[in-house]
Parts: structure tokens; sequence; C-alpha cells
């Protein structure tokens, strides 16, 4: 674990967030943004210098108050952006980008947002530790930025799949998302719990996105059992079957590359990570007798086109690909079982976030935001 910062240092860090609801204070309403004084102040208090660990009570009052007028959604992003556009404070940035990332999943509004985020964090360098840790830091925030920004851009079918939820567009875009969700991962000399808390934010998305990929590709073999025992043919089937099999290995690699980012993490002490069940890895074998079943649903002029084997089919015994935690099992009346059972739905606690899209309840004392001028601070 890092040594904490001298408490000098935390002394001017609280100096300069007091400075900062002073001036907001004094400044009043936001004029040219039209804007909320006290919007602005908790939005301070949220992502405060502070760098021990985040402000829940501070952020859940921001979580209640999107969810109870959506146009609370577009001011406290505005705020976020007011305070990170000149930091250079490692806690101020990795609070901001937990606040928006809560803020995706607790509010409607987000999910209409398709230009990603408001404020960029892509370069960010952090000037407010030594340089070891420093550069930690650094690529740490950019990592977490890459991903939330392109988790912004997501349509909300995109997110949860719309009329044809396990389509292969939608499975490559969850691929893609979980490749820059792999690459949030902080090194040894930067192990704080304000880290770990935001490690904690990002797996449970991670397990979310890749729950969402098995279950995926159990339905898109069971579609491959229904076009074969229907009419075939064509260049339609081509191209999915094409774009099928690169979405299967897609999945072998990450297989691997998630097993040992979960391990990382346990050692790491990350509290989520001590639930997750293992991660079966698709062996070699296996994704080639999905090639085969693949092949299988084309006819044999367009599996030969493909540069497949001319003899690939279905064979009649049984065939088992475990893919994560969600076992399917394939059979000649191309029937799954376990994910019906709901196998892998088990959700792990977040520190912002109560449920996989829920905000946890917000304390009574804090009256959702009604008349967004009249707010008053305990």
């Amino acid at each position: 674990m890092a040594p904490p910062r001298p408490w000098w240092r935390r002394a001017v860090a609280s100096l300069k967030d007091h400075r900062s609801l002073c001036a907001t204070k004094l400044a009043g309403p936001w004029r040219r943004s039209g804007g909320d004084s006290s919007l602005e102040a908790a939005v301070i208090r949220a992502t405060s210098h502070d760098e021990r660990s985040a402000n829940q009570k501070q952020a859940g009052r921001l979580f209640a108050w999107t969810r109870s007028s959506p146009d609370c959604f577009d001011l406290v992003m505005q705020a976020i952006t007011h305070r990170v556009s000149r930091t250079r404070s490692w806690p101020v940035a990795l609070k901001a980008l937990m606040l928006a990332h809560g803020l995706l999943l607790c509010s409607a509004s987000a999910s209409t947002s398709r230009h990603g985020l408001p404020f960029d964090l892509s370069d960010f360098c952090d000037c407010s530790a030594k340089p070891p840790m420093a550069q930690g830091f650094s690529a740490f925030i950019r990592a977490y930025f890459h991903f939330l920004n392109y988790r912004y851009t997501l349509s909300e079918e995109q997110q949860q799949g719309g009329s044809d939820c396990y389509s292969l567009e939608r499975l490559e875009t969850m691929q893609r998302l979980l490749d820059l969700m792999m690459q949030v991962k902080p090194t040894p000399e930067i192990k704080m719990e304000l880290v770990l808390e935001a490690m904690d934010c990002v797996l449970v998305e991670i397990f979310e996105v890749y729950s969402g990929i098995c279950s995926g590709i159990a339905s898109f073999l069971v579609g491959i059992g229904e076009l074969s025992s229907r009419r075939r043919g064509g260049e339609q089937e081509r191209r999915r079957a094409s774009k099928g099999i690169r979405v299967l290995r897609k999945a072998g690699e990450q297989c691997s590359q998630l097993s040992a980012y979960f391990e990382m993490c346990r050692e790491w002490g990350i509290l989520n990570t001590t639930e997750f069940p293992p991660v079966e890895r698709i062996q070699e074998a296996d994704i080639r007798e999905l090639e085969k079943m693949v092949m299988g649903s084309i006819p044999k002029g367009d599996v030969e086109a493909l540069g497949g084997r001319r003899n690939g089919g279905v064979r009649e015994e049984e065939k088992m690909c475990l893919v994560g935690c969600s076992k399917t099992i394939v059979t000649d009346k191309w029937e799954v079982f376990d994910d019906d059972r709901g196998v892998g739905k088990e959700y792990f606690g977040n520190p912002f976030v109560g449920s996989s899209w829920e905000v946890v309840p917000f304390q009574p004392s804090a009256a959702p935001l009604e008349n967004k001028n009249s707010i008053e601070w305990v």
C-alpha cells in the first residue's frame, strides 16, 4: 500500500477545496451555463483533493437529484467539466470519472448521449504526486477515461441489446468495450484505497459485459442449429459465419486475458474479485469444433469460399462449450440449459452502485431536487 501524504499536503489540498467552495458561493448561479451553485458545491465535495477515499454521501445526493430531475444530468456534467478542466490532481480527476460513471448508470438522460464525455482526460498528467507515482496515476486515469468515453458513446440499444439483444454486431461492440476495461489496471506504486474503489466500479462493469458476451455466444450457437434445419445458402450466411468465427476466436483470447486480469485483482485484494467465479477458458480444440459447427450451417460452396473445411459439419454427439461462468450445453436438439436457470447472474457490490443499473438508496435527510435554487446543505 502506498504511504499516505504528509499532513501538510492534505491541509493544502483541503484549503484548495475550501477556496473553491467559497468562490462558488460568492459567484452564485452560473450565468453562462444556467447551472446552480449548489450543484457545483456538491460536485466539489464529491471530487475533493482528499486521496484517501471517495465522498459517497455527496455522490449519492448527486445521483438522487439526477434520477429525480432529468435536467440535472446536464448540469452536473457541466459542473464536473468545469471542475476537471484545469486540474492536475489525480484524486480530483479520478473521483470525477467515478462520478461520471455513476451518473451513466443511474440516469436515463445519459442514454441519449452519443458524443462521449464532455471533458477530455486523454492526455491527463498528474502533478500532485512524486514522479514515479505520478506516471502510474496518469496512466490509470487515461485508461479509465478511454473506457468511460467509449461507454458514453454507446446507445441504449447497444448497451442493453434492443430487440436483437444477441446480434453479432453487439457482441463485437461488447468485446471492444471489454478490451478497454481490461486496460484499466493500476501499478503497484499506486495501490491506494481510492484506486481500489475505482477498480471495484470497473470490475462490476467487466462482469456484466462478459456475462452478456457469454449469453450472446450461447444464443449464436443456438441460432446456428436453427439455421441448419432450414434451407441454407447465400451471401448473408457467409458473412454471418465469418463474423461469428471472429467473435468466437476473440472470446477465446479474452478468456485468457480476463483470467489473468482477475488474478491480478485478487492479488491486490480488490473486494469484488473475491466473489467472482473462475473464468473457464475456451480451449483451441473447442474453438475448432465450434468453427465446424458454424461452417456446417453454410452450403458446401460457401464454405470453400470462406477457406473452411469442405467436410466440416456438426457432429451428432453432444458438444460442451464452457464460456466464462455461463455453461452452454449444445446437443443435436440445440437446447440451452444453464442460461435459463440464471447461472452467473449473481450481483457483486460496488461502492457507488447498488446493482448493475441502479444507484444505492439515497439518504432520506437530503430530499430529491425539486427546486434547484433552494437546496440547503447540512
